[in-house]
């Protein structure tokens, strides 16, 4: 019989079996048969008894390593692999892990909520064990960092997958790009080697994450002479031992930027052959010259099979740059929604470039809570494309306000906590756009997809700003119009300046008109006016009546204030509206966080108000 904690063998003695392996972590668990599954899957542990084959009933924790579901009559994960198998919060297995005390104040821990955590009543942190050092020095509470001296992963910040949902994402690398360690997460990116262990990890890490690797979380990049991505960041040395400067030092040249300088008693400066003492560095070369872009599309057009793939049913909404149909993937033979530029378009630099930019957004940004793009083409009328997930559903405006009329008749309450649990997925939709460099810069209710609260989505990137791009000359150029009340709109502030966005769910600084000050706590803003508009019906930033332009964007300006909850926003019922008021008067709170007018009184991150969000649903009466 193997064990299935490290595939030894069990040795059998009074009636139960154990693991004859001393550095099993189930070595000191006894497993006996079941009386009632007649299976060898009892487990008697520190003086609990329960079969892991018959659960039905039983209830279930997740473990804050492994996220996986055991008893919570254990008090202990039990699943194979965990590093949290069999060992007690605050038990015997807590103490050979160092769970004793905390790392910042060194007061003694106390066992936490979940499985394998641990918490620190006086400074308020929670901890788990860390991966690297195998101490309970793993801080939950954001920014998550290992606070060990000495371990792999000391400082290292550690973000939560908007996928999986694990504490698995480490930021090492300069690169706006993150990627997750969890094996089999979809968001894998490029392998490259490492030169220490040889063993394959995502490019987007910056360092090897194996604890057992020499160079584990140790920030890597490209060496100037091999060319590989071997060169340690922090001491300049090359770990590849093809490298003519294999474990030697160097160091970045301050006249042409690269790491091409070497120093020593047979020092040679700079290798680069490029670099003159005394003199510019020459540029590199140009790339190739690229076929004009009208040429392309011209030839795309001559041989599109849009027609011949594409069986259009109808349209489903009209837009300043084109226009969205229901239609039939004839190949695949699925619904999709499709995305068609108005005519000429193509022929508009400024309006070809933002149309593809939220292609290629759509392309990027893989996540449950973004639409995703399968297509983009020219059709041969010369008219850009894109096809998407087709989504039956109405937007978050008009599915709050439907139910919001329902429960003015009284024939509904107002689904509360699914709403909330909704805009909780769009802030994990734009927490990953923001990882991955995006700025939406137009949340509102109308840009939120919903099909029925279960799935939600983020849409409409078209004011969106990639990689810190100032395109706004070419925005104010499309969006110079005014199209109603509850669009975007185009517009000179009080100062003069040209401002762009939806009034009423503007930030200040997109107000002032001041595109430096654009950054991730501006969608906060946004995502503050979607749940003030979850719970007041209004914009947060336009009083009832107004229609000025500039009126409206001095009604941003001011503090926002609470409103009247919408009919139906507390249930009816004085026991059941008592037990709701509380997560209301909190969600009135963060609302009124996100819309603060000072930028740094904000959420500075959207990664930070999902935590608080979670931890206002969760938290127990």
């Amino acid at each position: 019989m193997k064990c299935a904690y490290c595939d030894g063998e069990m040795r059998q003695e009074k009636g139960a079996f154990a693991c004859t392996r001393s550095a099993c972590s189930a070595s000191s668990v006894r497993w006996r048969s079941c009386g009632r599954c007649k299976k060898p899957s009892e487990v008697e542990w520190q003086g609990a008894r329960l079969c892991l084959n018959c659960l039905d009933g039983v209830t279930l924790v997740a473990c804050s390593t492994c996220k996986a579901y055991s008893p919570v009559a254990l008090k202990t994960c039990v699943t194979p692999g965990c590093i949290a198998a069999f060992k007690a919060s605050g038990g015997p297995g807590a103490q050979k892990m160092g769970a004793d005390h905390c790392t910042t104040c060194r007061r003694p821990l106390q066992p936490g909520t979940l499985i394998n955590t641990w918490r620190c009543e006086s400074c308020g942190l929670d901890f788990k064990p860390c991966g690297y050092c195998a101490r309970i020095s793993m801080r939950l509470n954001a920014p998550a960092m290992c606070l060990a001296e000495g371990c792999a992963a000391h400082n290292i910040e550690w973000r939560t997958c908007q996928v999986c949902k694990q504490l698995s994402v480490p930021i090492v690398a300069k690169s706006g790009q993150v990627t997750c360690l969890t094996p089999g997460c979809g968001t894998m990116m490029t392998v490259v080697e490492c030169p220490a262990c040889g063993q394959g990890y995502p490019w987007a890490v910056g360092a090897c994450p194996r604890p057992s690797c020499e160079l584990a979380m140790k920030r890597m990049e490209t060496c100037f002479f091999c060319r590989r991505i071997a060169r340690e960041a922090r001491t300049g040395h090359c770990h590849n031992r093809a490298c003519r400067r294999f474990k030697q030092g160097t160091e970045a040249c301050p006249q042409c930027g690269e790491w091409s300088l070497v120093r020593g008693p047979q020092s040679t400066g700079c290798a680069n052959e490029r670099c003159r003492p005394g003199q510019p560095v020459p540029p590199p070369p140009p790339p190739p010259p690229r076929a004009p872009v009208e040429s392309l599309l011209d030839r795309l057009a001559a041989q599109s099979t849009f027609e011949e793939r594409y069986e259009v049913l109808g349209p489903v909404h009209r837009g300043g740059m084109g226009e969205i149909w229901r239609a039939k993937d004839r190949l695949i033979g699925r619904e999709v929604a499709i995305k068609v530029a108005q005519a000429g378009l193509a022929d508009n630099t400024a309006g070809r470039e933002q149309f593809l930019k939220e292609t290629r957004i759509g392309g990027r940004l893989l996540h449950p809570n973004v639409l995703p793009v399968f297509d983009v083409g020219v059709t041969r009328d010369r008219r850009l494309y894109f096809t998407m997930r087709f989504v039956n559903g109405e937007s978050l405006r008009r599915s709050l306000d439907a139910v919001a009329t329902a429960c003015s008749t009284q024939l509904v309450e107002f689904p509360l906590t699914k709403v909330v649990d909704a805009f909780t997925r769009v802030c994990a939709g734009v927490d990953f756009a923001h990882q991955n460099r995006v700025i939406h810069l137009d949340l509102k209710p109308d840009n939120v997809l919903v099909s029925g609260f279960s799935e939600v989505f983020v849409i409409d990137w078209g004011l969106a700003r990639v990689d810190g791009l100032d395109d706004l000359a070419q925005l104010y150029e499309l969006y110079g119009g005014d199209d109603g009340d509850d669009s975007t709109r185009c517009g000179y502030n009080e100062g003069g300046r040209r401002v762009i966005g939806t009034p009423g769910f503007m930030a200040p600084e997109q107000v002032e008109g001041d595109p430096k000050k654009f950054g991730q706590p501006t969608d906060v803003f946004g995502l503050g006016g979607i749940l003030y508009y979850m719970l007041y019906g209004s914009a947060p930033c336009r009083p009832t009546g107004m229609t000025d332009f500039v009126e409206i964007l001095k009604a941003t300006m001011a503090p926002q204030r609470m409103g009247r909850l919408r009919e139906g926003i507390l249930p009816r019922g004085q026991r059941i509206a008592k037990e709701r008021a509380e997560l209301v008067a909190s969600l009135e709170r963060i609302a009124l966080k996100c819309l603060e007018r000072d930028a740094t009184q904000r959420y500075l991150r959207v990664e930070d108000l999902i935590v608080e969000l979670n931890e206002t649903v969760n938290r127990k009466p």
